[in-house]
């Protein structure tokens, strides 16, 4: 029997690994039940850490460019989504991303429905424009099954680079990321946090989904680089405050995303 909703994601080497896994699969599992499949994409992480999970593809040579080898596992992800065309919805989350939203994928269907200035949208993806980016970031990335496979070149619309962009301060650079191409049916998801303990890290997108930020890579923000927050955040912080975010989501998730979503 078809399930609504294949599931995702490309993982790199850190310890942080199983208590993200475990992440994933409790909120997946509480908001879904068991609608749902999950499958990875492994560059130079042991199977063994994901008995429940189908294997997508890995990655087990020398270490590329940490940007080029995650497009090539989120290049594997479409493939293999496309390979298995018994799903209504596909979803792509980075390995520290999850939904968290009781009936969340209700509401964002509902909320993809044409309305009285906007038609049909087929996708939906985070923006961070708190990191000065307008493109459709791969961290979260949800995407009907149905449109997925009328599109006569799905891996060329669903290329996720890495491509060239200029950022909200004009820097160019290179990243992972989607381009918003004709059909244009893209749904961006904001951060929508009420409260943020930082302004990029421990996103919520959307009010549907949690995404950590820098994860399994060491703590690397463009905007962050570029100085945008120096006037009122010390640069040597945001290490001590992306370490204690981590223990928070990993030892409260249930606290620490009420408090991040005002969620009674």
């Amino acid at each position: 029997m078809s399930k609504s909703l294949l599931v995702g994601s490309v993982y790199a080497p850190t310890e942080r690994n199983e208590t993200w896994r475990d992440l994933q699969f409790r909120f997946l599992q509480k908001t879904l039940g068991d609608d749902f499949d999950h499958a990875v994409w492994l560059n130079r992480v042991p199977e063994s850490l994901f008995p429940d999970s189908q294997l997508a593809g890995r990655h087990d040579g020398d270490q590329l460019d940490f940007t080029q080898e995650h497009a090539n596992g989120l290049r594997g992800l479409v493939r293999y989504f496309l390979a298995h065309p018994d799903y209504d919805n596909y979803l792509i989350l980075d390995s520290d991303a999850f939904p968290f939203k009781l009936n969340w994928l209700e509401k964002l269907l509902a909320w993809l429905k044409a309305d009285e200035r906007l038609p049909e949208r087929h996708w939906a993806a985070a923006v961070r424009t708190e990191n000065l980016d307008t493109f459709p970031h791969p961290c979260v990335v949800f995407v009907r099954g149905h449109f997925l496979r009328s599109l006569p070149d799905p891996l060329g619309y669903f290329d996720p680079g890495p491509h060239e962009y200029r950022n909200l301060a004009g820097y160019s650079f290179k990243d992972v990321g989607f381009l918003d191409r004709p059909p244009f049916v893209f749904q961006p998801l904001l951060r929508t946090n009420f409260w943020n303990p930082h302004p990029v890290l421990s996103a919520v997108y959307g009010g549907l989904f949690y995404h950590h930020g820098a994860g399994s890579r060491p703590l690397e923000l463009r905007s962050v680089s570029l100085r945008q927050y120096d006037h009122h955040i010390p640069r040597y912080s945001h290490f001590d405050t992306e370490h204690s975010l981590w223990l928070e989501i990993s030892k409260n998730p249930v606290l620490y995303l009420n408090q991040l979503a005002q969620r009674g």
